[in-house]
């Protein structure tokens, strides 16, 4: 007999969790994430990301934080106990991707901007570790 268990979100609880996430951003190309100690956020110049922790689903007012903070800057949310359907409708409208974290810590799309920001790279990606970067040569008159 298989039995098969639905995919339940793990936690996103430490500094770890958080810097799990900002390695996935960086991966479709938001080079410069990074995680702000003490806040429940990941940012970077083109992104702001929240992430809760609670047991209980994201509402609204959880995700305009982040949206009143983004000032122009892609948006995402990260949610172990989902999103209220108020919230999602409020996600959609204003374009925040909506994600959970699947069993094995990987980001799961909840929504179609989540589905766009993972599949799309049309963000500057970082260059390569071993690719040197020159820097820019401004001539004084």
């Amino acid at each position: 007999m298989t039995l098969n268990f639905p995919s339940l979100p793990a936690p996103a609880n430490t500094t770890a969790d958080a810097c799990r996430i900002a390695d996935w951003f960086r991966g479709v190309g938001f080079a410069d994430v990074d995680t702000l100690p003490f806040v429940r956020r990941i940012e970077g110049n083109n992104l702001i990301v929240g992430i809760s922790t609670a047991a209980g689903e994201v509402g609204r007012a959880e995700l305009m934080t982040v949206h009143r903070a983004a000032a122009g800057r892609a948006e995402a949310f990260f949610s172990v106990g989902g999103y209220t359907a108020v919230a999602q409708e409020y996600a959609d409208r204003e374009h925040v991707a909506l994600f959970r974290l699947d069993v094995d810590g990987m980001p799961v799309p909840m929504n179609a901007a989540a589905r766009a920001m993972g599949s799309q790279r049309h963000y500057n990606p970082a260059p390569a570790a071993t690719e040197q970067v020159a820097p820019k040569l401004v001539a004084i008159a």
